[in-house]
């Protein structure tokens, strides 16, 4: 187990978005029998670039920013894929089942 711990010059969720966004470069390196597991040195490999911390905030804001967005956007969808059915039962003559 490994710790990271930030300090003033990085943002620890500017550093989540970098470690998610490295995921498929780690993956290859983690090993281990009950779960996947990557050791202190190689925690140490890991490319972190690392620009002043208010264009790390920024690049953060951005990225929540979107992902409100997303999310916003699927719920949208379920609402009207709802609605959809719903008027393909009514045309149907299917009861609605809710």
């Amino acid at each position: 187990m490994a710790a990271i711990r930030t300090g003033e010059q990085l943002d620890y969720r500017y550093l989540y978005f970098i470690l998610k966004n490295k995921q498929e470069e780690i993956k290859p390196g983690c090993n281990g029998r009950t779960f996947d597991s990557i050791n202190h040195s190689q925690v140490e490999e890991i490319k972190i670039p690392l620009p002043p911390l208010d264009v790390q905030q920024r690049i953060v804001e951005e990225i929540e920013a979107e992902r409100e967005l997303v999310e916003a956007n699927r719920k949208l969808i379920e609402i009207y894929e709802r609605k959809i059915q719903a008027k393909l039962a009514e045309i149907w003559g299917e009861e609605k089942n809710d």
